[in-house]
């Protein structure tokens, strides 16, 4: 009679495993389309966009920040064309944006 052991699980690619977790509304890096049917995402999406266009561009500045001050720079490319594409009409706000995305490119770059 042979040994038998428990059998092994199937692996699981990592990459297939962190798909899964980004699908969920609280780890997504960025908001989907506008074409969801996901309640969570629609409430997140409302929320991320309520407000002037300069509000809401200088929302996703402080995220892209806060991304950057983390070194995670391509994250904060992301913010930071999230808030050029609010179309601000604050100048300042606009040449920011534009400047700490380039800021990013520089840092992935170096």
């Amino acid at each position: 009679m042979a040994f038998m052991g428990p059998e092994e699980a199937p692996r699981v690619d990592f990459d297939e495993k962190l798909a899964a977790v980004e699908s969920l509304p609280l780890f997504m890096k960025s908001l989907p389309g506008e074409d969801t049917t996901d309640v969570a995402v629609q409430a997140l999406q409302s929320l991320a966009y309520e407000g002037t266009p300069d509000e809401i561009a200088q929302n996703f500045k402080e995220q892209g920040n806060d991304y950057f001050k983390g070194k995670r720079y391509r994250e904060a490319i992301g913010f930071y064309t999230q808030g050029l594409d609010a179309k601000p009409s604050e100048s300042a706000l606009l040449e920011a944006l534009l400047c700490n995305r380039a800021a990013c490119n520089l840092e992935l770059r170096a």
